[in-house]
């Protein structure tokens, strides 16, 4: 986001306006958040996966998303 741009053309998808890309970035930025808590407070994967639900991102809004709980899982897999 640090780049000026209007739109980006993804590897795969629709063209995606910048307001659009700030909003996934957002997304991503608070599921690695909210997941980082659920692994410091000691929940498992499956606790993070059924807990975390980000309602100021309903999936419709965030692209490439494929279902809350996939997104929770790859996210508890991926950060230490």
């Amino acid at each position: 986001m640090a780049l000026e741009f209007d739109a980006v053309v993804p590897g795969h998808g629709e063209v995606m306006p910048r307001a659009r890309v700030q909003r996934l970035s957002d997304y991503l930025t608070a599921l690695e958040t909210e997941v980082r808590t659920a692994k410091l407070t000691g929940k498992s994967e499956d606790q993070a996966a059924a807990e975390i639900t980000l309602p100021d991102y309903p999936l419709r809004a965030v692209l490439f998303i494929s279902s809350r709980e996939t997104s929770v899982r790859a996210m508890y897999r991926a950060v230490r």
